[in-house]
């Protein structure tokens, strides 16, 4: 079936997929409503299209959601609230991002159950060309006027980064998957946007998907001459990248974007970060100040005077938000469920796509970001429960079937 008579046989489905996985383009739109006379309903643009698209595929979503699942998510919402009882003082910096945590982010806990690699694979990669595409004809828009991307301000800019970071690892495993040059053309369109984003977090974010990928998930026929060439492979591409790493930070320049990671990459100061270590510092001092309840969601803004100050690492911003007990508890629980759904899954495609889920919505917040703002943290938490659950049935089915074995024995 070609893939626009299957997008029109199952529409709102692809309506679904493109407002949450393609929500990219939906920002682009709202930085042209922003810079229009329509620009007083821009902030509203994507939180009304993503409750929209989940009324219109309610019935074809609400197929893979249990009530325990909108039981969570409730709960979640409730807990989110609660804190503005139990935390007076963060009441500035959580109502900064309420409207974010329960119409933009929290609903993707639901995508995460719903999408299913198999069938809508080709769907995704459709989706993830179209958003490359809004990405560089926002960047040629503003070359032609003659506005550098860095007015955004460093920040937006940056974020731009992680928003074509899952595309990118996408569209390298259906070109890892199958090789057709206009995937590589996509491949590194999609790093070159994302270098000229200015983002350091990115860069190695993929090199780790690159790096997982063939040494755990792809199988070769000869595993140990495969992976010897591999590692071959890489010392050649690290050499060939040095060059282009010289060559294309003119033309980014050129273009006005940022050359920001490859300045920093040519100073030798990759791994230095200002700024962050005085965040850490006081959020260390504090921890102990209140280690049983910690200082509520949206406390480690509170203590570093900022809305956008936050610890930029997931396991310290769980023991400042819950306390230093509550806090280790919660995140051990998601590290195991995140382990076991990557050990017990052994689809490739499925393995694959969680893999890439674990750099943009986990190891991304050990760089950048909060769980509170990261909409791909609770994409992977649904695609998690939605994979053991899966697999949880399969053991159950299989052990329906040997005891009717036995007994018909």
């Amino acid at each position: 079936m070609s893939l626009v008579r299957e997008i029109f046989r199952e529409k709102k489905t692809f309506l679904f997929l493109f407002v949450t996985w393609g929500v990219s383009i939906l920002s682009f739109i709202r930085g042209l409503l922003v810079n229009s006379p329509l620009n007083s309903v821009a902030d509203f643009f994507i939180p009304i299209c993503v409750v929209a698209t989940i009324i219109f595929s309610f019935r074809v979503v609400i197929k893979k959601i249990k009530l325990i699942d909108l039981l969570f998510v409730a709960i979640c919402v409730v807990i989110f609230y609660l804190n503005y009882i139990f935390f007076p003082k963060n009441q500035y910096y959580l109502a900064f991002i309420q409207s974010r945590f329960c119409f933009c982010v929290i609903p993707f806990f639901f995508v995460g159950l719903f999408v299913d690699i198999n069938s809508h694979e080709r769907k995704l990669e459709f989706i993830s060309i179209l958003v490359v595409i809004s990405e560089m004809l926002y960047v040629l828009y503003k070359s032609i006027v003659g506005i550098s991307l860095s007015d955004d301000g460093e920040e937006e800019s940056m974020g731009k980064a992680y928003l074509i970071l899952p595309h990118l690892l996408f569209l390298s495993y259906m070109m890892f998957q199958k090789f057709k040059l206009w995937r590589v053309a996509m491949v590194l369109v999609s790093l070159i946007l994302m270098l000229g984003f200015g983002n350091r977090g990115t860069v190695l974010l993929f090199l780790f998907f690159v790096f997982i990928y063939f040494f755990f998930i792809h199988r070769f026929d000869n595993p140990l001459r495969g992976r010897f060439l591999l590692c071959l492979s890489i010392v050649l591409l690290l050499v060939v990248f040095l060059e282009f790493v010289y060559l294309v930070a003119p033309f980014l320049n050129s273009l006005g974007m940022s050359s920001r990671t490859i300045d920093f990459f040519i100073r030798g100061e990759y791994f230095i970060s200002q700024g962050r270590g005085d965040i850490k510092q006081i959020l260390y001092d504090n921890m102990f100040v209140s280690p049983i309840f910690g200082f509520g969601l949206c406390g480690d803004r509170r203590l570093c005077g900022g809305t956008g100050l936050y610890a930029h690492v997931i396991f310290l911003e769980f023991l400042i938000s819950f306390g230093v007990v509550q806090g280790c508890l919660l995140f051990l629980v998601i590290c195991l469920m995140i382990v076991f759904s990557f050990i017990l899954t052994k689809n490739v495609k499925k393995r694959t796509f969680l893999l890439i889920l674990i750099c943009c919505g986990f190891l991304k917040l050990f760089i950048s970001s909060s769980f509170l703002i990261e909409r791909f943290f609770w994409f992977l938490l649904g695609y998690c429960v939605s994979l053991l659950r899966k697999k949880h049935l399969s053991y159950i089915k299989n052990a329906l079937f040997l005891s009717k074995k036995k007994l018909e024995l």
